[in-house]
């Protein structure tokens, strides 16, 4: 009897048995699948505004865009100056602001990405899930799920269970501004 794959086959039609082609097909997928785990992946580390590695199909942009005026709603991944997110304008930020952020009454912000500066809530609504240095909430709502190093204003703001705030994670939720008579600093 002829073998196929080390399997032997059926003498009268010469094909495989139902379970041996079963074994061959496995066996066959199992190079595929060994062959695309063998091929090495190349990565692309940009220092100092210079790439090194893999970096093709990777733009490199030098320096920052200037500050953005937000009026309508506006996704920002890339690095800028500052921003002012005026009544009916809403900004995803998910890259980095070099510069204050400024959300004026009726004006939304979403960060997911890094404020170098401050971010001033005049009113707005404002959401952090990424890194911030600075809120000072002079109304409207806040609220942080991410880190928040310092914080100053009348809020009212929400930090999230989980939250980083003065470097710490919180165990529970917590309110700014904290009632009068509660020592812990702000």
């Amino acid at each position: 009897m002829p073998k196929i794959f080390g399997v032997l086959a059926t003498a009268k039609l010469g094909v495989p048995k139902f379970h041996t082609m079963r074994k061959i097909i496995a066996f066959a997928l199992l190079i595929l699948l060994s062959i695309q785990m063998c091929t090495t992946q190349a990565a692309c580390n940009i220092f100092g505004g210079k790439p090194y590695g893999d970096c093709s199909g990777v733009t490199v942009r030098n320096g920052e865009k200037p500050s953005l005026r937000v009026r309508s709603s506006v996704i920002e991944s890339a690095i800028v100056a500052g921003a002012t997110v005026y009544p009916g304008g809403s900004l995803v930020l998910s890259g980095i602001s070099n510069g204050d952020i400024v959300v004026k009454s009726g004006g939304r912000l979403f960060v997911t990405g890094m404020v170098n500066g401050a971010i001033r809530n005049d009113g707005g609504s404002v959401e952090i899930e990424g890194i911030v240095t600075h809120l000072a909430s002079n109304g409207g709502s806040a609220t942080i799920g991410g880190q928040l190093d310092s914080f100053s204003g009348s809020g009212p703001v929400l930090l999230k269970k989980g939250a980083i705030f003065h470097g710490a994670p919180l165990n529970q939720a917590m309110q700014l501004p904290r009632p009068h008579g509660d020592a812990r600093q702000q």
